[in-house]
């Protein structure tokens, strides 16, 4: 259970399973986030997660890198080769239209409802 905020973690390989439980907002802040043979857990498809959840990639360009697989190399990298379930609430509007035309380099769009 991963029930408080852990520290800034630099490589941050799941081997087990983490459930996070819904009592706080967690900040998982950390260089690379591997989840290898293990689960990363919070909320279920009928209880979903009511805090906030933030996964945090930190790292520079010029960081060494982790190599996962030869096609595969990056230094700042979130990889699951486990399972990562995460279920939130849902946002009270999940789509919508536009309601007039977006141009290339437009700063805004104008919908029909946010």
């Amino acid at each position: 259970m991963m029930d408080m905020q852990p520290s800034r973690i630099g490589y941050f390989e799941i081997n087990g399973d983490i459930i996070i439980p819904d009592t706080q907002d967690i900040l998982i802040e950390a260089e690379n986030v591997w989840i290898k043979s293990g689960s990363l857990k919070a909320g279920t498809n009928t209880t979903p997660f009511s805090h906030q959840l933030t996964i945090q990639v930190n790292g520079n360009m010029d960081d060494i890198g982790l190599t996962v697989s030869p096609d595969l190399t990056g230094n700042k990298m979130i990889v699951n080769t486990g399972r990562l379930e995460l279920f939130g609430t849902p946002p009270a509007t999940s789509w919508t239209k536009l309601t007039s035309f977006a141009n290339a380099g437009d700063t805004s769009i104008n919908v029909l409802s946010a």
